[in-house]
């Protein structure tokens, strides 16, 4: 890792004609993780979310998850996944926005 604070990258995936028209800024924390995760959504007024998590194999892995409604965001426990490379994946209208976390122990 590089020890560089996680980033808030604005993600967003392009229309057809290639106009971006849904944006959301999210971040995942900390990452590596070895317990508990926190998923940070912006804007607050985002559509309903649930985050879903997936190995490097693209199956995807039971996890307990909490949602905190006030600001938007999960908390998702890990501690009981195998170390290793996951991708927690976000459906926003449709579109699909993914970020890769590390599991450690």
């Amino acid at each position: 890792t590089s020890g560089l604070p996680p980033q808030a990258a604005p993600l967003h995936s392009a229309t057809a004609d290639g106009s971006d028209n849904d944006q959301i800024r999210w971040t995942i924390q900390p990452n590596p993780a070895q317990a508990t995760v926190h998923i940070s959504i912006e804007p607050d007024s985002a559509p309903p979310i649930t985050p879903s998590l997936f190995n490097a194999m693209g199956q995807q892995v039971p996890a307990e998850s909490t949602h905190n409604p006030q600001n938007n965001s999960w908390s998702i426990n890990v501690s009981a996944l195998p170390p290793g490379l996951y991708h927690v994946r976000l459906v926003v209208n449709n579109r699909v926005f993914i970020k890769q976390l590390v599991v450690e122990r």
